[in-house]
């Protein structure tokens, strides 16, 4: 991976170019996933206890998506690929705007270009504001436990909590089950 974002010394904690490596994506990308960031050097791809992977592939199941017996074959047998919104920023926190931002505009733009997915699943408040960082016409705001879509640049973006097992007060259930919730609506 080529990173452009910082023409001088990258900030701390940024890891520029990431050291992340990813299988090669189905073709054509039917679904494209945006995570956060990567949480250190296991995360969704290389990592069955990945807890992002572990709560994605729960919510893909209660849509009936046959995910057995290897998640990623399922995975990819759907034609779905799953990328980092902030590649350069290995941290289990959330990174900062300007990282985001930055990272955003040197490389998750770049992937949507190569991968031209029909829809994009935008997990959570990171992703969204990446993700605002290269195209335009997205909402400044979500309500992600009740999520969004419409048809962004000629792509399906669907706006969706992270799905993980945080109880959202807002619906009164597990942001989880909010992701299913928007799924069985969009998809």
């Amino acid at each position: 991976m080529n990173c452009t974002g910082w023409p001088h010394e990258a900030p701390q904690g940024v890891q520029c170019p990431p050291a992340l490596t990813y299988p090669l994506p189905p073709s054509p990308v039917d679904i494209l996933f945006v995570g956060w960031n990567p949480p250190g050097r296991c995360h969704f791809w290389n990592c069955s206890t990945d807890r992002l992977r572990l709560n994605l592939e729960w919510v893909l199941g209660q849509l009936d998506w046959s995910m057995q017996p290897n998640f990623l074959s399922a995975f990819f047998s759907h034609r779905c690929y799953f990328v980092h919104a902030v590649k350069c920023w290995p941290h289990p926190d959330w990174p900062p705007t300007a990282v985001t931002k930055t990272c955003a505009k040197a490389l998750l733009g770049k992937d949507i270009q190569r991968l031209r997915p029909k829809t994009l699943c935008l997990l959570g408040h990171i992703p969204h504001l990446a993700a605002s960082a290269v195209m335009s016409g997205l909402p400044s705001k979500v309500q992600y436990g009740k999520g969004w879509c419409s048809v962004v640049e000629e792509i399906k973006v669907i706006i969706t909590a992270f799905p993980n097992k945080r109880w959202n007060p807002t619906e009164k259930k597990a942001n989880r089950e909010c992701t299913l919730a928007t799924l069985s609506q969009y998809l």
